[in-house]
């Protein structure tokens, strides 16, 4: 018995652009009131999607509030408990690595808008 090719399976599309342009937007408000305004934020994204994500965010806010945000990146590759299932990741030398795209220091509120570890 042989099998044909794999069947894929097309992707729902959970939000539209003007959704997710919203959903950003609002996001944004939230994280101004919550921190009373942009003084002191710092984006720091995930690679790769994260980076994406708080790049847009930091954008939203700069439009809202004026203030131009850092935006860092942080690559959890070698931190990953995933990693038997995806493959061993690529790393590269020390003489090929690239510099940190953000010299900015975290302090204790970093991360404070999202929910909280129980861990």
């Amino acid at each position: 018995m042989s099998s044909g090719p794999p069947k894929f399976r097309e992707k729902a599309e959970v939000l539209d652009e003007s959704a997710l342009d919203r959903a950003l937007t609002r996001i944004a408000h939230e994280i101004l009131e919550k921190n009373d305004g942009a003084k002191d934020l710092t984006f720091v994204g995930l690679r790769t999607r994260g980076v994406t994500l708080a790049q847009r965010l930091a954008q939203k806010i700069a439009r809202i509030d004026g203030t131009t945000l850092p935006v860092g990146t942080l690559d959890i590759t070698l931190y990953r408990d995933d990693l038997d299932m995806r493959g061993a990741p690529v790393v590269r030398s020390a003489s090929r690595a690239r510099p940190s795209s953000s010299s900015t220091t975290c302090s204790s509120r970093a991360g404070q808008f999202g929910p909280r570890s129980t861990r």
